[in-house]
């Protein structure tokens, strides 16, 4: 981790933000179209623009002016419940390091940094999906197996022009 500084994202970081989302989806899916990389591309900088620093916090590590690795923390407001006093939810997204700079440990200290953002910051619950290659990075920065008695589903919003099923 010689280095590798990590700080949370500013909005010259944007396009960088943009490549490391698009690589992590184009590895997530195994591979996208140019059509799809295109879309992103077009949506993402106005979504970080609008929303990097307020609902939206990118933690990023930089190896000069290069970002190496992120973690976005995605926050929103509910009604508060006894677990949740203040409301505040948050879901960390975008998991990313470039390959080359993997098992360094670089993520684990993203990872420390986003929860004590969280602890400092009045959240009450921070929540992520782990794929495998994650899962004992989050187990060892403190995230654990969620047991509920919900099922998990969702309804997919059909665009003009979209192909995805349901």
């Amino acid at each position: 981790m010689e280095d590798i500084i990590i700080t949370t994202a500013a909005p010259d970081d944007i396009d960088g933000l943009v490549d490391m989302r698009v690589a992590y989806i184009a590895e997530e899916f195994e591979g996208i179209t140019e059509e799809e990389e295109a879309v992103m591309r077009n949506q993402l900088p106005s979504y970080f623009e609008k929303e990097l620093g307020n609902n939206c916090i990118a933690f990023v590590a930089k190896h000069g002016s290069e970002i190496v690795s992120c973690a976005v923390l995605i926050i929103s407001e509910r009604p508060a419940t006894p677990t949740l006093p203040n409301g505040m939810l948050a879901e960390v997204l975008s998991v990313y390091t470039k390959p080359e700079y993997r098992r360094q440990g670089i993520c684990t200290e993203i990872m420390r940094e986003l929860v004590k953002y969280g602890e400092e910051n009045g959240l009450d619950r921070i929540r992520l999906n782990a794929t495998d290659m994650g899962y004992s990075i989050y187990k060892k920065v403190g995230f654990f197996d969620e047991a509920t008695d919900y099922s998990s589903m969702r309804y997919n919003i059909r665009h003009e022009g979209d192909s995805s099923e349901n």
